[in-house]
């Protein structure tokens, strides 16, 4: 705790007061790190929430990593605490035996390992190891009418849906990875 509490998020980011617009209470916090392998690096948080998920429940004490695993989902539009919690299921499956070098990709998700942390959430956040083959609807919803509301009597265009929502997040239609320019617009590449 003494490396990812109240004083070591003080004493080892720069940490600066946020509020919205008009707000008194300014309960945001933009932060920035100032040593080591992400130096430079500043976004928003990271919160509580972002330290226990990528670290309590990840075993990693390195909070510069825990924060640049912070700032690349708030970069994503990614949930830290979801993305935390995987990170962390897949860190215990692998401690167990569940999964393994050649399953991750010869990642080594131990418990503790900041590295492999921040390299899943980056894979996470690229859409690494998934892709437009992958989405796919429940069969009630691409078969089935809708049998009340506005959508009566039509069935789900998975495909039409899936166009619009790739143009919007700037990832290939083909693909459903993340275009270039939208990785590097993101800090990402």
């Amino acid at each position: 705790m003494d490396k990812i509490g109240h004083k070591a998020y003080h004493d080892t980011l720069n940490v600066k007061a946020w509020a919205c617009f008009g707000c008194p209470i300014a309960c945001g916090r933009h932060t920035e790190i100032m040593e080591g392998k992400y130096k430079g690096e500043s976004g928003g948080g990271p919160e509580y929430e972002t330290v226990g998920a990528f670290g309590s429940k990840c075993y990693v004490d390195d909070l510069n990593a825990i924060t640049e695993a912070g700032y690349i989902c708030n970069r994503m539009g990614l949930d830290t605490i979801s993305t935390g919690q995987t990170i962390a299921s897949a860190m215990e499956w692998f401690e167990k035996g569940l999964i393994d070098l050649e399953t991750t990709g010869g990642i080594d998700l131990s418990f503790g390992n900041a590295e492999a942390m921040v390299k899943m959430t980056e894979m996470i956040a690229k859409r690494e190891g998934f892709g437009r083959k992958d989405e796919k609807l429940p069969e009630r919803l691409s078969k089935e009418p809708a049998p009340d509301g506005l959508g009566k009597g039509q069935v789900a265009n998975a495909e039409v849906m899936l166009d619009e929502f790739y143009e919007s997040m700037g990832w290939d239609k083909e693909t459903g990875h993340p275009k270039d320019e939208t990785l590097m617009r993101l800090k990402l590449k």
